[in-house]
C-alpha cells in the first residue's frame, strides 16, 4: 500500500543510519495518506521516528506549528551556544590580558 515507485525517503535515511553514521533521523510525512510502507520499514528501528500527517482541513496549522517549534528550538540551540561562546572568550580574554600585564611588569623589573 503507497504511492512511490522508488522509496527513496526510506532509502535515504537508511542510508544515513548505516553508511553516514547519523545517530537519530526524523521522517516527516504530510500528504493525503498515511506512509505505512515507512512506518514498517523502520517500526522497530530506534533511530528513526517516523512523524506522519494526513489531509485535513486544519492541518496547515499543525504545519506551521511545526515548523515555528523546530525553528525555536534551533535559535534557542545556538543562541545557547554562541552565548557560551561569547562568555568563555570574554573570560579568558579577560585573565589572559591581565596575565599579560603580569608578564610585561615582571619583563620591565628584569
Amino acid at each position: 500500500m503507497g504511492f512511490c515507485l522508488f522509496h527513496n525517503v526510506g532509502v535515504a535515511a537508511a542510508h544515513a543510519r548505516d553508511k553516514l553514521g547519523v545517530k537519530k533521523i526524523l521522517i516527516v510525512d504530510w500528504d493525503v495518506h498515511h506512509g505505512n510502507a515507512t512506518q514498517n520499514m523502520f517500526w522497530e528501528d530506534d533511530s528513526i521516528l517516523f512523524f506522519s500527517l494526513h489531509r485535513w482541513e486544519n492541518v496547515i496549522i499543525f504545519i506551521l506549528l511545526f515548523y515555528y517549534f523546530i525553528l525555536f528550538y534551533f535559535i534557542l540551540f545556538y543562541f545557547t551556544i554562541l552565548l557560551s561562546y561569547f562568555i568563555s572568550h570574554f573570560f579568558f580574554f579577560f585573565f589572559l590580558k591581565r596575565e599579560i600585564f603580569i608578564l610585561q611588569d615582571l619583563m620591565q623589573d628584569q
